[in-house]
């Protein structure tokens, strides 16, 4: 355990090391798997692989650059898997309420009667023996398709802000980039109770009133949470984003016309790369914690784009790039235990989980330069992340009440993002910038706004 804390804290410093130290290149982050971040980018044009050629004649070519680039994330809604906005925090559905006292057979003992789950107990014997209703709504086979009787609605109010760095050096047509990022990330929670709006499948107001009584009020459900061992308080915590190192390959080719001028330069682009876990893992016991990377896995990234610059106008680019994961061992993992169960899951086991593969389309064009020292660029990102695979290691009776194709499902997402971003040349050695990404639409995924400015230095 010493030893890969070791390795870690390593890990860290050469990360922060190396971003510090740090031609004027734009180079298009590979994706991740951050569903609340879904086209992370640390440059201020985006996703386009842009190299500007220093060809100033009687001047040093250029070939180091330090971007420090400041930025605010935040969101207030999110799509759901059919694409609808909802709240943040039912992103997966509603939290089921009832459903915690379902699919109890996962539980550590396989019932709620064994002296540590009070609460629960008293809340399953209370609804159970106290309903009107003729619906068993206790029963595992039972769900409010409504989202409403024993339901939360969860708005969280996601703010995220820091300071991204990337730093490049450049030897001909072979480039090396270093990106990470230092964040502090903030999600506060309100508990909107949807159980006095119920009206389907029959149930007598003496049931909502029971239901609310003994599972929504807040002094029960804060019980209730401390049983299952979940946090559900807002978080607010400073910690560093993953760091990615790139080698890249790009290399222009002029296209004259008849008369000899420059008409158009092609420009292939090749990358390959890594990404390692500078960044923290989702708290599986803190419900408002994210990973600010691709939660502790090594992610190894692919990408190419074909760029076609017409000298004096613009620069069009369309590309891809996926990254892929492998497999790990991960204890204390929450799954659910009923199809019914949705939002937040009571149990916990272990697994062997695989992270899905990330792929990404981009287009986009840049314009160098249309007014004096000013420049902008435009960009469409496509990101699809593919469900993860989980396999269940434990090997007592109680895993085979598990759920792993419901996770399984609720782990893939897609976006699509537009980008805007423009800089200013005050001298060959400083630039100015500043950046827009928001969403179009999407499934599983915040709808996050994010405002990046930068300085970059060129030597």
């Amino acid at each position: 355990m010493k030893n890969f804390s070791n390795k870690k804290n390593i890990i860290l410093f050469l990360a922060v090391l190396i971003s510090f130290l740090t031609i004027k290149v734009a180079k298009a982050t590979p994706p991740t798997t951050l569903y609340h971040d879904p086209a992370i980018f640390h440059d201020i044009y985006g996703h386009i692989p842009y190299i500007n050629h220093d060809k100033t004649e009687g001047k040093k070519r250029q070939f180091c650059s330090l971007d420090l680039e400041p930025f605010y994330e935040h969101a207030s809604g999110a799509k759901n898997s059919n694409g609808h906005k909802v709240p943040c925090g039912d992103i997966n559905g509603r939290w089921n309420m009832i459903g915690l006292l379902q699919g109890q057979e996962a539980s550590p003992n396989g019932t709620l009667n064994d002296g540590s789950h009070t609460y629960m107990l008293d809340a399953y014997n209370n609804i159970e023996h106290g309903r009107v209703s003729s619906t068993n709504y206790l029963s595992n086979t039972f769900t409010d398709t409504n989202g409403t009787f024993g339901y939360f609605s969860i708005p969280i109010n996601h703010e995220k802000f820091g300071l991204r760095t990337k730093f490049q050096l450049k030897f001909n047509s072979i480039a090396l980039t270093v990106r990470t990022g230092v964040i502090n990330y903030k999600q506060n929670p309100t508990f909107n109770d949807m159980t006095p709006s119920a009206t389907d499948y029959g149930f007598n107001p003496y049931d909502i009133v029971l239901t609310d009584t003994y599972l929504m009020i807040e002094q029960r459900r804060t019980h209730i949470f401390n049983e299952i061992g979940l946090d559900v308080n807002k978080v607010n915590k400073t910690t560093m984003e993953d760091t990615h190192i790139e080698l890249s390959w790009n290399k222009s080719f002029g296209m004259d016309n008849e008369d000899g001028v420059l008409t158009v330069a092609f420009q292939p682009f090749l990358a390959a790369g890594i990404w390692l876990p500078s960044g923290v893992k989702k708290n599986q016991d803190a419900a408002m914690s994210i990973p600010t990377g691709n939660n502790g896995f090594i992610g190894y990234t692919i990408e190419g784009a074909l760029n076609f610059d017409f000298p004096g106008t613009i620069m069009i680019s369309v590309g891809g790039s996926a990254t892929f994961f492998g497999h790990k061992t991960v204890n204390n993992y929450r799954l659910p235990s009923n199809d019914g169960q949705s939002g937040i899951y009571p149990w916990k086991t272990t697994v062997r989980l695989g992270q899905g593969t990330v792929w990404r389309f981009q287009t986009g064009f840049i314009s160098r330069h249309f007014l004096e020292n000013l420049s902008m660029g435009f960009g469409y990102i496509f990101t699809k992340k593919e469900q993860d695979s989980i396999l269940i290691k434990d090997t007592s009776t109680r895993t085979a009440y598990f759920k792993t194709g419901k996770a399984e499902k609720e782990s893939g997402w897609e976006s699509q993002m537009f980008h805007f971003g423009a800089d200013y040349d005050i001298t060959r050695e400083l630039a100015l910038g500043a950046a827009i990404e928001t969403p179009i639409t999407g499934k599983r995924i915040l709808r996050t706004l994010t405002l990046m400015g930068d300085v970059r230095f060129s030597f």
